[in-house]
């Protein structure tokens, strides 16, 4: 039943045009009118629209009348209830509940005047109000319907075009995929505008709270004779009776615990030690070659020999303006965390993590980079926020919280650092950062020559990156952060013995064990896969766009459907194929194990027969279940490709028996391979 769920719908409205655009005239029409409006969320229901148009479930211009004939009618009931009630609507339970929503409608229409109509309709907080301000305000009706019309022909369009996009680019599966795949883009834009009016609900009275705690703290060392000192050191020159210096001594606080609880977890080895191979195992099986160049141009945002060009420039410039005691308080900030992370890298002294081609000097904890990019970032976004007005100080604080977690995630991603690293430089850092803020706001009061200072720095940048690339070293670095994977070499005799370590479990992404492998086979993969191809096996399709798109069909054919990407030892299948026997259908993987015999690699597979399974309504994806290799008769199989076979049985839990085949084949000519297979 589940799986054709769409089918009724999708001929309801193919049969019944006028009632779905009755729905769409509806939606438009609530959407507009005062009351209603503030709760409905538009840009969810509009990009629906515009999805289901451009899927070809609707009709484009007839579906758009319906949009802006019913925006025009919510709005233009608006405006007459507006005109009609006039001041008493200031007495509805609403609006004496929330005054602010008149009060920012009448400052929006007293700013724009006629003009409000049709901006007011684009920006949500007055969006529904502006018309019921219009009429309350006596504007011509004439004037009113006219600017209506022209913001609803305007309006309808511009927020269905994001959804009618992702439709559109669904047209080349069926109406049944594309719909699945619209409902669930809906589904998260709904989740999105939901946590957006939770956190308005709720960051006005987080905010409210937090400045009366901190407003509480600072009364308390004022009347307190031993805490005079204190207070002192916290008062901002600028805003003397302003307790912001106090969230910047608690955050100090906090980050110096952090700092402390990271370094004793790597001491011990507790806590949250364990994030160190999780994310290792985790960022190495992550690795594409359009993140390694993205990540590396991102991780030189850390390091001193890029970073001096900007600095440079703006400490120049900061001099020649005599700006003294900003230049002193950004060289003793870049000098203190520089020291700061060699006396602590040697205090430590741990190991980086192995794995890429050019290891890293130096040791490994805290992240010098990390430590780097959070100071001098953090500093320039404190005092440029210091500037600005309450609303907006967040942006410049968002921005370096941004550039500080990419640059974190590229000495991880990059295999530079180990989590804990750049966990604790990140810490380190906050605090060195925060105490040398308190102190430059306690004592410059002088604006900061913001817009003059951040094209030097931004000229400063592009200079390093220019260079960097000029000089290849930008190339040599990029070489020097791709993965190896290195060989143990073994003999034909230790395998078989069962010598060898860590080949009969799989290690997912995460470094955990998940999972036996039934099949161990030594040989080169080229010719495993072509003699598994003579022998009915077919290339499973890879995990794309296109392929995933069959997640959402009704009855997808297993073969049709994409693999999910399981890892071994930080790496993807050598080999992915599937077989259908009949209606069931088995799937086949191997992976490099890393260990080498005779020569060949040894590589460990799975053989697996495909279950279907519904992990989310509509979606439906093939789960493989291990199965006994002799269920396919692949000994036999395997003889008959010319492989020496012995099996062995082994248990994880004496309840379940696995069956595992061990084939190798002797070293042949390529020509003698060749013929092998074409005499199969």
């Amino acid at each position: 039943m589940e799986s054709n769920i769409f089918q009724p719908v999708l001929l309801w409205v193919q049969e019944n045009p006028n009632m779905s655009g009755l729905v769409v005239f509806t939606i438009s029409f609530l959407e507009s009118l005062v009351g209603p409006g503030f709760f409905i969320p538009g840009v969810f229901f509009m990009s629906g629209i515009g999805a289901l148009v451009g899927a070809g479930v609707l009709s484009m211009w007839p579906t758009l009348s319906y949009a802006v004939v019913g925006a025009v009618a919510g709005d233009y009931a608006s405006f007459w209830i507006g005109m009609r009630y006039k001041a008493k609507i200031k007495q509805w339970w609403f609006f004496k509940k929330y005054p602010r929503v008149l009060i920012r409608g009448y400052a929006f229409f007293k700013k724009h005047g006629g003009k409000s109509v049709v901006l007011g309709r684009f920006v949500g907080p007055v969006r529904p109000i502006i018309p019921v301000i219009a009429g309350m305000m006596g504007m011509a009706p004439r004037n009113f319907l006219l600017a209506n019309i022209l913001s609803a022909l305007l309006w309808a369009p511009f927020y269905s075009s994001p959804g009618y996009f992702i439709g559109a680019s669904l047209n080349d599966f069926s109406l049944e995929i594309a719909a699945r795949i619209c409902a669930y883009v809906l589904l998260f834009i709904l989740l999105i505008w939901i946590c957006h009016f939770g956190y308005k609900k709720t960051a006005s009275s987080a905010i409210h709270s937090l400045r009366h705690i901190l407003r509480k703290e600072w009364e308390f060392f004022g009347a307190r004779a031993g805490f005079a000192s204190l207070q002192r050191a916290l008062t901002d020159k600028r805003f003397t009776r302003r307790p912001g210096q106090v969230l910047q001594a608690n955050c100090m606080l906090l980050a110096l615990l952090g700092f402390g609880f990271t370094a004793v977890s790597l001491s011990y080895h507790t806590g949250i030690f364990y994030l160190n191979d999780v994310w290792y195992h985790f960022a190495r099986s992550a690795h594409v070659l359009k993140a390694d160049w993205f990540f590396t141009y991102v991780t030189k945002l850390g390091e001193i020999e890029l970073l001096k060009y900007p600095l440079i420039l703006v400490g120049l410039y900061l001099f020649f303006k005599r700006r003294f005691a900003v230049v002193a308080h950004g060289v003793l900030l870049v000098g203190s965390l520089y020291v700061a992370a060699k006396l602590f890298k040697v205090s430590f002294h741990y190991a980086r993590p192995l794995g890429i081609s050019t290891a890293v000097e130096g040791f490994s904890f805290p992240s010098g980079h990390t430590i780097l990019v959070t100071g001098i970032f953090g500093f320039f976004a404190l005092v440029i926020a210091r500037d600005l007005i309450p609303r907006f100080r967040i942006f410049p604080i968002l921005a370096w919280l941004c550039i500080t977690v990419f640059v974190m995630m590229s000495r991880v991603y990059l295999g530079a650092h180990w989590a804990l690293d750049v966990i604790g430089g990140f810490f380190l850092s906050l605090t060195l950062l925060f105490l040398i803020n308190i102190h430059y706001r306690r004592e410059v009061k002088e604006r900061f020559p913001v817009q003059v200072c951040l094209v030097l720095f931004a000229v400063g940048l592009l200079f390093g990156y220019g260079e960097q690339i000029a000089s290849h070293k930008l190339l040599r670095d990029y070489a020097g952060y791709q993965l190896v994977y290195p060989e143990k070499q073994a003999s034909l005799n230790d395998w078989e013995q069962d010598r060898l370590s860590s080949i009969k479990f799989r290690k997912d992404a995460f470094g955990r064990e998940h999972g036996e492998f039934n099949l161990q086979v030594v040989d080169d993969p080229q010719h495993l896969k072509a003699s598994l191809n003579v022998n009915g096996w077919m290339l499973r399709p890879t995990f794309k766009l296109s392929y995933s798109a069959q997640w959402f069909s009704g009855h997808p054919a297993p073969e049709h459907v994409p693999a999910f990407p399981l890892i071994h030892n930080d790496r993807m299948p050598a080999i992915n194929l599937i077989k259908r026997d009949g209606k069931t259908a088995y799937a086949i993987a191997f992976w490099y194990s890393g260990y080498t015999i005779e020569g060949k690699p040894l590589l460990l597979g799975r053989l697996s027969e495909l279950k279907r399974l519904h992990p989310l309504p509509l979606v439906t994806v093939y789960q493989g279940k291990l199965i006994d290799p002799e269920q396919l008769n692949m000994i036999s199989m395997f003889k008959k490709m010319g492989y020496t076979v012995q099996t062995e049985t082994f248990s994880e839990i004496p309840e379940r028996q696995i069956t595992l085949i061990q084939a190798h084949r002797a070293s042949t000519s390529p020509l003698r391979e060749v013929e092998e297979l074409l005499g199969q």
